[in-house]
């Protein structure tokens, strides 16, 4: 997440989502961590709005001492083990070698943080890349797939962006698509994919 992004349309999109699952007691114990990657430019009362867009309370967003793009493990281990997390990296999960590291959620970051606790539900904003939307959210699958087989995915498609979840238990990502499902009815096949 960059500051210049902030407020835009997408974070209403994701507040809508993440407020909806959490008033159904889908999210349990939700934090939200935005990976900014320019926290220097950052005062205390974006991060306010931050939150207020995400449709979550300021003590919900992880705040961090070490910098994403100085000590990446630092940056990490610093996220609380347990509770469900959002992870709102600039671009999305690298799948290939890129410039920007920071712009991105590495494949063993998100293993890590899925295996503290098996029940935990990861979600992980996703930007379009050159290919079709869903085809790159396929190729991320097959990708975090190699290896760690019990991913379980659900992606939640919206133009150019997804949000996608990842959970061991493949109960909790049923219980995001039953939701989305029953939310958007027979919208929900051109919106809601789901890889168990």
């Amino acid at each position: 997440m960059k500051l210049e992004f902030l407020g835009d349309a997408l974070d209403h999109f994701k507040g809508s989502v993440f407020e909806a699952l959490q008033s159904s007691n889908i999210l349990e114990n939700f934090l939200v961590d935005g990976m900014i990657s320019d926290i220097d430019n950052w005062a205390p009362e974006h991060l306010s709005l931050y939150a207020n867009l995400l449709r979550v309370k300021r003590h919900q967003i992880v705040e961090h001492k070490a910098h994403l793009d100085i000590n990446r493990k630092s940056y990490f281990d610093e996220i609380p083990q347990s509770g469900d997390l959002f992870l709102d990296p600039d671009t999305g999960i690298k799948t290939s070698p890129v410039n920007e590291v920071q712009k991105y959620l590495k494949k063993e970051e998100l293993l890590s943080l899925m295996k503290s606790q098996k029940q935990r539900v990861v979600a992980v904003y996703q930007h379009k890349s050159r290919k079709d939307l869903k085809l790159r959210v396929d190729d991320i699958l097959k990708y975090l797939r190699l290896g760690e087989p019990d991913c379980n995915c659900l992606s939640y498609l919206a133009g150019n962006v997804a949000l996608l979840f990842f959970c061991f238990q493949p109960e909790r990502i049923e219980a995001i698509r039953g939701h989305f499902h029953k939310f958007l009815g027979s919208r929900s096949d051109n919106r809601v994919g789901l890889w168990i």
